[in-house]
């Protein structure tokens, strides 16, 4: 099946009625702080365009750009803002550390492509690594994970980028 098609595969818990995404230019840094319920502007679909992954360690305006930075280059090039699943914005509030753990596999692999916001703390992250690997074990191609660098200070980043092998 094409990336992004569970192939008949259905969501653990409740996880297709789970499942939500919002266009990547939304995604603002009082936006990260709130559930898709409380700011209803996401969409519940099947497939997503970017699973973002991104440590809430770290502050949300050097991510919030770098998202927007890695949107504006999604738009140019294919003509349309990009869906996107970015945890803070798109979990129900209602499920519990063990839901989210259990859908992983399934939202991570409804993703096309895997978008990892570097940022100092991504790689220390044990959560921000096991959305990674499950992005590989599921068949995610490497040529299909994209770096979206955010943190004023480089040497931080070469830093985060050095340590992070996932």
């Amino acid at each position: 099946p094409a990336r992004g098609d569970t192939g008949g595969r259905s969501a653990p818990a409740g996880g297709a009625r789970r499942f939500r995404n919002v266009p990547g230019a939304s995604v603002s840094p009082a936006a990260t702080a709130a559930t898709a319920e409380q700011s209803g502007s996401s969409q519940v679909l099947t497939t997503i365009d970017a699973f973002i992954v991104h440590s809430d360690w770290d502050p949300a305006g050097p991510k919030h750009e770098a998202v927007l930075r890695w949107a504006r280059d999604w738009q140019a090039r294919e003509g349309r803002p990009p869906r996107v699943w970015v945890d803070t914005r798109c979990v129900d509030g209602r499920t519990t550390l063990r839901q989210r753990l259990a859908q992983m596999p399934f939202l991570v692999g409804r993703a096309r492509r895997l978008v990892i916001v570097l940022s100092p703390t991504v790689a220390d992250r044990l959560w921000c690594v096991a959305q990674c690997w499950v992005w590989m074990a599921l068949g995610g191609a490497k040529e299909h994970i994209e770096v979206a660098l955010a943190a004023a200070d480089a040497s931080a980043l070469r830093s985060a980028a050095a340590a992070f092998d996932a």
